[in-house]
């Protein structure tokens, strides 16, 4: 008992720290790679590292679903890579952390809007919540311009795309194993992103193709990190902790990682303003409201 308890909490907090970590890794690699030849590494080592289970896997889900599956994978983590590494190469980690946090909020709102699904007043009020701390986020910021709000944007777009992936599979794939949802799906993602990198059309990844030989080149590590370790390894983890515990708790890890982003943010020289814990503490308020609400 105590041995299955303290896998439970050693895998809940490792997959905080290693999601945590996701922002500083992109944010490192884009010091020479473009966002997309980041994001592109990112699920072609992922896709790499999980081929043998995903080709297993594909002959386990019925046919009708695999389409699913291959738009699960592109909103779930083949679009949302490209719009957090197109935001952090202008935003600070601390506030991707931070406007992640939007991603339950997102989970309820298209439920109710287009899955019919229902709504109490506690999940409402959690949503607004969360909107208002993300609005004082933005207003707090001295430097507030067109193009800071872009990238922002580009971060809300992917929690976005998060909640109507939940959503879909939460709807449309009930009965299918969700450790072969996340292996078939990043094997759908993987082909095309690993067919980009291998094009080099106009040296969109030539960069990218360069230092996949330059092993002693530092930054081709993050990548690999990325893919490896906060994708692969990472899913391979939380489908674990799933079996183990239950999506609710599972799901909590969510609410822990913008502290870890602002630790790291901390360390790796970044300035937190106080509006920003403020504003985090009101989305995480929020985000408990949802989630206790019955």
């Amino acid at each position: 008992m105590y041995a299955s308890k303290f896998w439970v909490w050693f895998l809940f907090l490792l997959l905080t720290v290693l999601w945590g970590f996701s922002y500083f890794f992109m944010k490192a690699g884009l010091e020479v790679y473009t966002p997309l030849q980041m994001a592109s590494m990112r699920i072609a080592f992922a896709g790499v590292v999980l081929l043998p289970w995903s080709l297993w896997h594909l002959t386990k889900v019925p046919k009708n679903k695999i389409w699913i599956l291959i738009v699960s994978g592109f909103f779930g983590n083949g679009i949302p890579a490209v719009l957090f590494c197109l935001a952090l190469k202008g935003l600070d980690t601390n506030l991707a952390g931070i406007l992640n946090a939007l991603t339950p909020l997102w989970v309820l709102v298209i439920g109710v809007l287009f899955f019919s699904k229902k709504s109490s007043l506690q999940k409402t009020l959690g949503v607004l919540f969360g909107f208002v701390g993300v609005l004082i986020l933005f207003l707090s910021k001295g430097d507030i311009n067109l193009h800071n709000v872009g990238l922002s944007l580009f971060i809300v777009l992917a929690t976005l795309m998060y909640g109507l992936n939940i959503n879909i599979v939460d709807t449309y794939l009930k009965e299918v194993s969700s450790l072969y949802i996340g292996t078939v799906s990043t094997l759908g993602i993987a082909v095309v992103y690993i067919t980009l990198l291998g094009v080099g059309v106009d040296g969109a990844f030539g960069t990218a193709s360069y230092h996949l030989i330059q092993w002693n080149e530092r930054h081709i590590w993050f990548a690999i990190a990325l893919g490896v370790l906060n994708t692969a390894l990472s899913n391979v983890m939380f489908f674990q902790l799933l079996k183990i515990s239950s999506a609710s708790f599972a799901s909590m890890i969510t609410y822990i990682m913008p502290f870890i982003t602002i630790i790291i943010a901390l360390f790796i020289g970044e300035t937190i303003p106080k509006e920003s814990l403020f504003c985090l503490a009101l989305i995480l308020t929020g985000v408990v409201l949802v989630r206790k609400s019955k």
